[in-house]
């Protein structure tokens, strides 16, 4: 399971796919195994969120993380006795076969935790969080060991929520309302999207390519510009952005976009739809983007 699903209310009836060049092989840690069936029967040693909600799942070796906005969890066995609750602040890890929640694994964000992204041995997790154990010099992404402990090498605060953390082809790579990014210091424009260095978290001048405006000016203030969500190619050749946005780079590329991140510089993609444009849908106006995620084939020949 990489995300949950979106109430179907709120979510248009709109699929979109690209063909691009055939792709390297997905990685053995990408946690979606999309070539696979699932089961017909859940696990039932999982154990339970009691409040909030799940919003990301990955798997580091034998440990599954899951992160959200909730702050308490129970074991599978013992859910209805509130006296096993265990308190874990948006995000914890339990083990993959067994079901037992990992009693030393345990970051406590001061937050929500939207996205989470890993190499196969680290994690980046990405929110709206203001503080991890405590320290409020980190927020909204942070880089943790496999056993939750935060990665002190790599820092980086944009100024707004992340909604989004990828890592691919060496780049951990950030979407949401940011308008800047700080690292080591120095802040750089990065309006909703940029690339950090895995091991030190520096924002990288090879993907600098704005997004900005809005859906529809119209619509109740027309809202904020944002990645909603985002996904990297296995190959890491093509970034594919959902959000509120009008144009990126300078051109018209609204609420969806691709871009080419098989050079040095990332650019955007000669590839482009009017489909969630205003003037070729009808989609309620209550909403500042009605697009809500999207995901690339296990393959990369495809997005949806």
């Amino acid at each position: 399971m990489h995300r949950p699903s979106r109430s179907s209310a709120a979510v248009a009836a709109a699929v979109a796919s690209l063909l691009i060049l055939p792709a390297a092989p997905v990685a053995a840690y990408n946690a979606d195994h999309g070539d696979r069936i699932v089961s017909a029967r859940p696990a039932s040693f999982t154990p339970h969120v009691m409040d909030g909600a799940v919003t990301a799942i990955t798997q580091v070796g034998n440990r599954v993380i899951v992160a959200g906005t909730f702050t308490k969890v129970s074991p599978s066995a013992t859910y209805s006795n509130t006296a096993d609750d265990v308190t874990r602040n948006r995000i914890f890890a339990f083990d993959a076969t067994t079901g037992a929640i990992d009693t030393a694994f345990n970051p406590n964000l001061g937050g929500s935790a939207n996205s989470l992204a890993t190499d196969g041995t680290s994690i980046w997790v990405g929110g709206s969080f203001g503080s991890v154990g405590g320290n409020t010099a980190i927020k909204r992404v942070v880089k943790l060991s496999a056993t939750g402990a935060v990665v002190g090498t790599f820092r980086s605060v944009p100024n707004s929520g992340v909604n989004e953390v990828v890592y691919q082809s060496g780049r951990v790579y950030i979407g949401g309302s940011f308008t800047s990014v700080v690292s080591g210091g120095v802040t750089s424009s990065r309006r909703a999207l940029a690339a950090l260095d895995p091991t030190t978290g520096a924002t990288l001048a090879s993907v600098n390519v704005p997004f900005t405006g809005v859906y529809d000016p119209n619509n109740n203030g027309g809202g904020t510009t944002n990645i909603k969500r985002f996904d990297v190619s296995p190959d890491g050749s093509r970034l594919a952005a959902i959000g509120n946005f009008a144009t990126v780079g300078g051109l018209p590329r609204v609420q969806l976009a691709v871009l080419d991140t098989s050079g040095a510089t990332a650019t955007v993609a000669a590839w482009a739809t009017d489909r969630y444009d205003r003037a070729h849908n009808n989609c309620a106006t209550a909403f500042d983007t009605f697009t809500r995620d999207i995901d690339f084939s296990p393959g990369g020949d495809y997005f949806v």
